[in-house]
């Protein structure tokens, strides 16, 4: 199943998208050259790729920048809305983000993808230096980025969907009027510095909970309520597994876990009024950017240990306050509240130490990154606290279309539908049960045999 650029295929854990044609190298050096007037010398060559990119790097004599080149899942959406994004995050918040030099949405041109030219932040990846640099390091990071989520929270918008530059072409003109006036789901001034010389638009999502091989890929909404956006996303996950089970592929999806899924989907939109109660107001819900990818891959560090730069923000969409009150990726691992003695292990070069370590060290940031949030908005706890059940009922959707039914996941989905079914009190959460199976696994047994004295909430 394929279309110009993209094709998909069955893996374990669904469809995934693949290239069908690798991007020129020619193309790129010369699309680069003509955007960035560049009459030296140049070369280009490879860095990296992702689900949805591939990375290269331009070199002249004087200076170097990144060109990302672009699988076409949203067709200029994406491209111009990730660039808005990253403006917007440069503007709002402390946050250091690449600057965009050149883009094409248009992938009929040369290279035949949608791409991106932007400056080359110096820089490693943090998975890359984690043991090298210091707790105190690692610390400063966390507060940095807590100084984000603060700042995204502070500058709360409106309505869930995509940030656009309002005068993109791709969104309807704004009504007549004061444009800092208005607060509906289309358009927004999300912070009122008149000197920043041009406002943002909302528009519609561009978002992979949103992408199906199955289903034309256009992005959905703005949505106005959580409410209206989760319809959607049952909607949209009932039609996807339906589709991929009367296509009979996967390895899961044809057996009866396929069907579970489904189950799992219905018993979801019993619950839908319990966890989305229906309000009644003409107002969109307020709702804050969200950089959901906040991976040790996308965090850049500098020789020193400090946050030089943070990168990938396709895909980046404003959601509900529940689903951006919510820690770091890259902080979210097994709970480990004792810390490893080095006598424990075969020396310094026993990986199982690292591992140790570095379950603790997170365990002991996830409650850094808590603290300073409390300190620099109270609320965003508060709400992180409150809110647990919802972003269950979000990933419980998204994970019946991620997983299509792989069993140890229907059964983790089933036991928490089930006591939230029976009222049960204080039901322990999706992540809590999930690291609980993991934990329990032999994969994950393997890295902590033989170790003495450690501790596992």
């Amino acid at each position: 199943m394929s279309t110009c650029g993209v094709e998909w295929v069955e893996t374990q854990f669904g469809p995934k998208p693949q290239w069908t044609n690798e991007p020129d190298h020619e193309a790129i050096l010369q699309a680069a050259r003509q955007a960035l007037n560049l009459n030296e010398l140049c070369s280009v060559r490879f860095l990296a790729q992702g689900c949805f990119n591939r990375v290269y790097v331009i070199s002249s004599p004087s200076e170097e920048y990144i060109f990302r080149v672009s699988l076409p899942m949203y067709r200029c959406w994406k491209t111009e809305s990730e660039i808005a994004t990253m403006e917007w995050a440069r503007q709002s918040t402390s946050l250091p983000v690449p600057r965009v030099l050149s883009q094409m949405n248009d992938p009929s041109q040369a290279v035949g993808y949608e791409w991106i030219i932007m400056e080359k932040v110096s820089g490693k990846p943090l998975e890359d230096v984690w043991t090298g640099i210091d707790y105190s390091c690692k610390r400063r990071i966390v507060k940095q980025l807590a100084a984000f989520a603060a700042a995204t929270f502070e500058h709360k918008l409106r309505g869930i969907g995509s940030l656009y530059y309002c005068n993109s072409s791709l969104l309807p003109a704004p009504p007549p009027g004061n444009f800092e006036e208005k607060t509906d789901s289309t358009s927004f001034k999300p912070y009122g510095d008149d000197h920043l010389g041009f406002p943002f638009g909302l528009g519609p999502g561009v978002c992979p909970l949103y992408l199906s091989p199955y289903f034309e890929r256009v992005p959905q909404g703005p949505f106005s309520t959580s409410r209206e956006w989760v319809i959607w996303l049952l909607k949209f996950a009932g039609e996807d597994l339906q589709a991929r089970l009367k296509e009979g592929t996967g390895s899961f999806v044809q057996g009866p876990e396929g069907v579970e899924a489904m189950t799992i989907l219905h018993r979801l939109g019993a619950l839908l009024d319990a966890f989305f109660p229906l309000h009644s107001t003409s107002e969109s819900e307020l709702t804050m950017l969200f950089h959901h990818d906040l991976s040790e891959s996308n965090i850049l560090v500098d020789d020193n240990g400090s946050l030089a730069s943070v990168i990938d923000w396709e895909y980046m969409s404003t959601v509900p306050l529940f689903m951006g009150c919510q820690i770091p990726q890259f902080l979210m691992d097994l709970p480990c509240d004792t810390g490893p003695k080095i006598d424990d292990y075969e020396g310094y070069n026993d990986l199982r130490y690292w591992s140790h370590r570095k379950y603790y060290e997170l365990t002991q940031l996830r409650q850094e990154f808590l603290h300073e949030m409390k300190r620099l908005q109270p609320q965003w706890v508060d709400i992180f606290e409150s809110t647990e059940h919802q972003r269950d009922f979000v990933a419980a959707i998204t994970s019946c279309r991620e997983f299509y039914g792989e069993p140890t996941m229907c059964e983790i989905l089933c036991s928490w539908l089930t006591d939230v079914e029976s009222g049960v009190l204080d039901v322990m959460g999706l992540d809590e049960r999930i690291f609980d199976a993991f934990a329990s696994a032999d994969t994950l047994n393997d890295r902590f045999e033989g170790m003495e004295g450690i501790e596992t909430t």
